[in-house]
């Protein structure tokens, strides 16, 4: 069972410029519900953002990642093994979109993904 939740999906061009036929990767937000790790010892510490002070909107953090990236490191079997951004829920609900969007493209861009 997985802890994540899909919030959305967005494609951006892979090589970051739009034309008819170009090639879209996809960027995924996982959402974190609040009540994951909340028992103790929290087995998600290692690479989720801590509890309680990261909890908003009912998530502990929203984890972005590319369609397709690999699930399942030596610490956890829920771990991504490459995200592209990791926000608490406090952060993630305080962040303006337009502020996200611009934010994905400069990592998708400085990971080659586009």
């Amino acid at each position: 069972m997985s802890i994540y939740a899909t919030l959305c999906a967005l494609q951006f061009p892979r090589f970051g410029e739009f034309h008819i036929g170009c090639e879209w990767v996809t960027v995924i937000a996982q959402g974190v519900p609040a009540h994951v790790g909340a028992e103790a010892p929290d087995p998600y510490a290692s690479f989720l953002p801590m509890l309680p002070n990261s909890v908003a909107v009912d998530l502990r953090a929203v984890v972005f990642v590319v369609e397709g990236t690999a699930k399942g490191t030596i610490r956890s079997a829920q771990e991504y093994s490459a995200p592209l951004l990791v926000l608490s829920g406090v952060e993630y609900a305080s962040v303006p979109f337009s502020i996200c969007i611009l934010n994905f493209v400069t990592l998708c861009e400085e990971t080659g993904h586009v």
